[in-house]
């Protein structure tokens, strides 16, 4: 008869041979919920069968040491079965799994704290047969704290740590011990967790799991990013197998390299305040000292103790209200109960937020209120320091004002300040009074391109107020034929007597009453003999020798004018016949040789 303690060894014997072959030739234990289905190929590789993978875990000397570096404590949770899980591994997904260091298991002692996590190694592997995973992974290996309770049960918190493997190999299984480029130190128990980091068209591989230990509630989980939250190892399996997954730790007990003397969780060798508690690690000015300890959290040179804005840098302590904030700190520089974000004057008190031309700056420090929005400020604005607008209501930005009287054209009713309103004056900005209009069109004299409206413009008219299109001058003088009181005298009665010189028997000397004792057609006041008039060189012609002597007489004061001629009155070389010789006689003489413009000179003894 057997005993109750050989039947218990005989029915666990069996369980594992059990649940060895159901790993080996069943498609694998299925998750409670399945991620998405396995991709199955013909190619597909056969998985390792379990006994060659357990081969691999103890394949070292001792199971104590897998291929690990040596460090003072190792802590696993195993029995050396692996199995297989075919659970379809997405991107984001994670596996957790908890560790109490004081655990009499791992043999680290009651008093491991501070623990120095020196690595982590993890199992991986494809699913039994038909499912091929994705080769190389990446992954993230990180440390999480376990102070967070759900129903009494610890779930990752903080992560404190963390490793970034971004090539593991293909290997049945990987057991690759991977170290933290950074110290990470843990006063309290904690979770090993592998997160899924990389994409791909293919689920990723299984992390490998100890089919002998069962999991105790809240040492397990499984992170699901479609619901965000950790599964219990319980609620996510069908049974509370198939045990831990395969996530081993090794580190350092009483570690000196983890020392805190402030006792705020961070070791002193990487605590910015290593004697004053700052969990956080604030460092607002991101200098070598947290905000705990630093006498200059902004860095601006002045102490805390006496900075009016503790965190954001102001070296010169600007404080528009003069309260305890200064400006770069203040939410209400002007301390008018209006925040500065929504105050449309930060830095002056303007409680009503008057603003009248509505551009968003309030009227007590807008430098142009402008109603018409012109660019021009409007009167009674004490803040405006732009230009007075000579038509507030108006825009205008040109600001003329063509009569000058303070209003601008687009608000004056009367522009030339002719007295006539622009509604009815011909010429609103011509000075017109009398609103003369010679061709009565539409526009005054005063502002009509064309007065005599004969299709020549004023400025090249020769007669403004006669109609001729044509523009005849017989004369060629400035006068028009059609205005010109001498047609055919271009000097238009040089000597004023009242008669044009084609009909004057004097036409350079005045004799109204054209006496002519000897009835010759001579007049009797110019009858005598002037011959060779302003010849300076006496050779019988007028030409540029004669220009360039006059020119030297007037402008250098050379030479001497022509001796006068004998009988004659005239001054010779006068060809104004104004008694004197000057510039005028140099163009007259200028005019004549050079441009055949002009009569002779004065010769009141011409006929």
């Amino acid at each position: 008869m057997i005993g109750k303690t050989q039947a218990s060894i005989l029915m666990r014997s069996a369980l594992i041979v059990a649940v060895t072959l159901a790993f080996i030739l069943l498609p694998g234990i299925k998750p409670r919920d399945d991620f998405s289905a396995a991709e199955s190929r013909p190619d597909a590789r056969e998985p390792l069968p379990v006994q060659a993978i357990r081969a691999v875990i103890a394949s070292s000397a001792s199971q104590q040491d897998l291929a690990r570096p040596s460090a003072t404590c190792n802590l696993r949770r195993d029995k050396g079965i692996p199995s297989f899980v075919s659970s379809a591994y997405q991107t984001g997904q994670r596996v957790a799994l908890y560790y109490d260091p004081t655990n009499a298991d791992y043999g680290c002692g009651t008093s491991p704290y501070p623990f120095k996590v020196m690595s982590v190694s993890v199992g991986l592997a494809d699913s039994p047969p038909g499912f091929v995973a994705n080769w190389p992974v990446s992954v993230r290996l990180s440390i999480y704290k376990a102070d967070t309770l759900i129903n009494g049960r610890p779930i990752p918190g903080q992560e404190l740590c963390f490793v970034v493997v971004n090539s593991m190999a293909d290997h049945w299984p990987v057991i690759n011990p991977v170290q933290f480029p950074q110290l990470c130190c843990v006063n309290k128990p904690f979770f090993v967790v592998l997160e899924y980091t990389g994409q791909s068209p293919r689920p990723f591989p299984s992390v490998l799991m100890d089919y002998y230990d069962s999991v105790p509630y809240g040492h397990a989980y499984v992170y699901r990013p479609d619901i965000q939250w950790w599964m219990d190892w319980h609620d996510q399996w069908l049974q509370p197998w198939p045990g831990f997954p395969y996530l081993w730790v090794e580190g350092e007990t009483a570690s000196t390299d983890c020392a805190d003397t402030d006792g705020d969780g961070i070791p002193d060798v990487v605590d910015n305040c290593p004697t004053v508690p700052n969990p956080t690690q604030a460092n607002n000015d991101a200098d070598s000292q947290g905000d705990a300890c630093d006498p200059d959290d902004d860095n601006d040179g002045v102490p805390d103790v006496s900075d009016n804005c503790q965190f954001i840098a102001n070296p010169g302590q600007e404080n528009n209200d003069g309260d305890a904030l200064g400006d770069a700190c203040d939410s209400d520089d002007d301390d008018d109960g209006i925040p500065d974000l929504s105050d449309n004057c930060p830095f002056k008190a303007n409680p009503g937020q008057q603003d009248a031309d509505g551009d968003g700056i309030g009227d007590s420090c807008d430098v142009c209120t402008d109603l018409d929005g012109d660019g021009f400020g409007n009167p009674g604005y004490p803040a405006n320091t732009c230009q007075i607008d000579n038509c507030p209501a108006i825009a205008n930005p040109d600001q003329v004002d063509t009569d000058g009287d303070g209003l601008g054209n687009s608000c004056d009713p009367d522009d030339d300040n002719d007295g006539i309103p622009d509604a009815s004056d011909n010429c609103p900005q011509a000075y017109n009074p009398g609103q003369e209009n010679f061709d009565g069109d539409a526009m005054g004299d005063a502002c009509d391109p064309d007065d005599d409206n004969d299709g020549v413009p004023d400025t090249q008219d020769n007669c403004h107020f006669v109609a001729n299109p044509n523009q005849a001058n017989a004369d060629q003088d400035q006068f028009g034929d059609a205005c010109d009181p001498c047609p055919n005298d271009p000097y238009n009665d040089r000597d004023n007597d009242g008669l044009c010189a084609d009909v004057d028997n004097c036409p350079n000397m005045y004799n109204p009453g054209q006496e002519d004792a000897n009835q010759n057609s001579i007049g009797d006041v110019c009858e005598c003999a002037c011959p060779g008039l302003s010849d300076w060189n006496v050779d019988g012609m007028i030409n540029p020798v004669d220009v360039v002597l006059i020119v030297n007489y007037v402008y250098k004061g050379w030479g001497a004018p022509p001796a006068p001629i004998s009988g004659c009155p005239a001054l010779n070389g006068d060809w104004s016949c104004d008694g004197i010789i000057n510039p005028i006689d140099v163009v007259l003489s200028v005019n004549r040789v050079y441009k055949g413009w002009g009569g002779p000179p004065c010769d009141p003894c011409e006929h």
